[in-house]
């Protein structure tokens, strides 16, 4: 009996270790893959990529003596089947669903790329200030950019004035991907909220000289260090993680 048992397990850890296995072998997918990275002075390029490799890619260049305002260039993509199993591996590699970016305002002129991977169903998209580094991001980013430099290579298929609404027919429009973006950036910020206030709180305490605040209760000191400044007579409280404190907006006490 024990024997069997001890057999059974072999077989079913082999069994898993089999399946798992097999996921990783299989070929990887993906439905489509955006890439949004137009500057509104300056151009750019808009990448389409479907599961095939079929596509269209957007070339825009600043007005040139005689034009006014940005001027496109349309193309199709067709990717042969290595380069589009390349690009499917490299989405998989680099997740587009788990890239997190820094919080920050841009800077004047600052483009600012999206990236959207829809696949197994799933949508994700992530969009990056261009000077900021991320390797995943870089990574397709790059791989994207090579496909719209090797579409300037084929015939045009439509030139004129920067259409900035134009989408392909079965892809997202733009509005959808950056509310996508922003929906993940939301989602990341929930799960970093807890984390930072626990950085947050202790030092702002430390700064005031080490006051030890008391579950449940507002802190007089940080009601009257607030008090003082004359800016807003108005209060709420709110529990911070451990703390229950007294925030006075406009006072500069919290960021």
């Amino acid at each position: 009996m024990k024997r069997s048992m001890v057999t059974l397990l072999t077989l079913s850890v082999c069994a898993l270790f089999v399946a798992s296995f097999a996921r990783a072998a299989e070929p990887a997918k993906f439905d489509r893959v955006v890439l949004l990275d137009v500057q509104g002075l300056f151009g750019g390029r808009n990448v389409w990529v479907s599961h095939d490799g079929t596509g269209w890619c957007k070339i825009v260049r600043r007005p040139k003596p005689g034009e006014t305002g940005l001027m496109e260039m349309l193309y199709r993509v067709k990717l042969s089947q290595d380069e589009t199993a390349a690009l499917a591996e490299l989405v998989r590699a680099h997740d587009v669903s788990s890239i997190r970016m820094r919080d920050r305002s841009g800077v004047p002129d600052e483009g600012r790329p999206a990236i959207y991977l829809s696949a197994d169903g799933k949508e994700a998209a992530v969009e990056k200030w261009a000077n900021d580094k991320n390797d995943d991001f870089d990574a397709i980013y790059a791989s994207l950019v090579k496909i719209a430099d090797a579409a300037k290579e084929t015939e045009q298929v439509r030139w004129g004035p920067y259409q900035a609404g134009w989408t392909p027919e079965g892809f997202p429009d733009a509005a959808k991907i950056h509310a996508l973006a922003a929906a993940q950036k939301g989602r990341a910020h929930g799960r970093n909220a807890e984390e930072s206030g626990k950085a947050r709180v202790p030092a702002l305490i430390k700064s005031l000289g080490g006051i030890r605040p008391v579950a449940g209760q507002a802190i007089p000191e940080l009601e009257r260090l607030a008090a003082r400044t004359g800016r807003n007579s108005s209060a709420s409280t709110r529990p911070t993680n451990q703390y229950v404190v007294t925030r006075r907006f406009g006072t500069g006490l919290f960021p």
